[in-house]
């Protein structure tokens, strides 16, 4: 394990910079050669192929290295290989093709997807995995802080890719910012996470800001949090061990994310995605999300409603539950025909059937 983090070239760089450079780097060529066979081999023979294996095996090769540009540029050639729409569908029929194969090691590796518990608790529906990596730390593994795996609820040497799908539960409230009117407009709170990732966009589109913290320069701080003092939080679940007030200024506001789009983010920045929600009520964003191992916490700022209702919900995240297998067997169907343009909407409420009001939104105004 490594006990520091190594800078890298990507490390400094803007949003707004890190989606041109990430869009349009140079692929690895052996990772994107093994992606694409993985899924040709899955289409030509779906009887021996083992495409979540083989998945696994790349990120393994991917975590064996130690932070820096060539891991980095091997979680980019991953994302945007395997997170274009049409290729992205194809593993999706293979993972529900795995969950069927009793007594395999592919069945086994889909019950990460299958039995996944956070597809909709913190307000948007369809989260979903898609493989974990082996849990071992490798020879790359930064080191982290020996009560984190408490914390966090997993090993954090664990690399971990998914899917999110930026569909807000039906009857999702979020917390209001207090400004009278009516918005279209959600947002996660600001916050970072335990981990550096790279995602990509594989359908529709999104905004996203980046933040720093403030202290004592209220001047300065510009942006949808313009005189709104926040609570910092230790993650983005109760309970928490730390909190205090934190202002937050805007360094990047709103930058637009569009469908191919790539862009990495290391552990501790600062940001919030936005969405609209007459569109993806129908017509949500996907994102194919890579994460490395965790090294802390991550921290979240929310207003002070938010923090209230975590303090009167503290076991909030054990309401998690897992699809019966035959409705996750659907949601991914149904993702799948979107990606391809089967279908020109997505409505995953009647699938994940989350009757809870609970979401990790904040809105901009009273009233939605």
């Amino acid at each position: 394990m490594i006990n520091e983090r190594n800078s890298t070239n990507y490390n400094g760089l803007s949003l707004h910079d890190s989606k041109d450079t990430m869009s349009n780097l140079d692929c690895h060529i052996e990772t994107e050669h093994n992606i694409n066979a993985l899924i040709n081999n899955w289409l030509q023979d779906k009887s021996t192929s083992t495409p979540l294996q083989d998945l696994q095996l790349i990120i393994e090769e991917i975590r064996s290295f130690p932070r820096g540009d060539e891991r980095i540029q091997r979680m980019n050639t991953l994302v945007r290989t395997l997170g274009r729409a049409e290729t992205l569908a194809i593993f999706l029929d293979a993972l529900r093709e795995a969950g069927s194969q009793t007594g395999t090691i592919e069945r086994k590796l889909s019950e990460d997807s299958s039995k996944g518990t956070m597809h909709c608790i913190y307000g948007w529906c369809g989260q979903t995995t898609l493989v974990n990596s082996l849990s071992h730390p490798t020879a790359g593994t930064m080191h982290s802080f020996p009560t984190l795996r408490e914390r966090l609820g997993y090993n954090p040497a664990t690399w971990g890719l998914s899917i999110h799908i930026w569909q807000p539960n039906p009857n999702a409230k979020g917390f209001a910012m207090g400004v009278e009117g009516k918005s279209d407009i959600v947002m996660e709170p600001p916050h970072s996470h335990p981990f550096d990732f790279v995602s990509m966009l594989s359908k529709g589109s999104l905004k996203q800001s980046i933040y720093v913290e403030q202290e004592d320069t209220p001047a300065i701080r510009n942006g949808r949090y313009n005189n709104i003092c926040l609570e910092k939080i230790d993650g983005i679940w109760p309970p928490h061990i730390h909190r205090r007030k934190a202002n937050l200024t805007a360094v990047e506001d709103q930058v637009s994310l569009k469908e191919g789009d790539s862009y990495f983010m290391p552990a501790e920045c600062i940001h919030d995605v936005e969405t609209v929600l007459s569109t993806s009520r129908d017509k949500p964003a996907i994102t194919l999300f890579f994460a490395s191992e965790a090294t802390t916490t991550g921290h979240a700022y929310v207003v002070p409603e938010l923090l209230e209702y975590h303090t009167q919900h503290p076991n909030l995240k054990e309401q998690a539950r897992p699809l019966p297998f035959t409705d996750w067997d659907k949601k991914l169907s149904l993702v799948s025909s979107y990606l391809k343009g089967e279908t020109e909407t997505l409505n995953l409420a009647d699938v994940v059937k989350y009757t809870g009001d609970y979401a990790f939104f904040h809105r901009e105004t009273l009233a939605l």
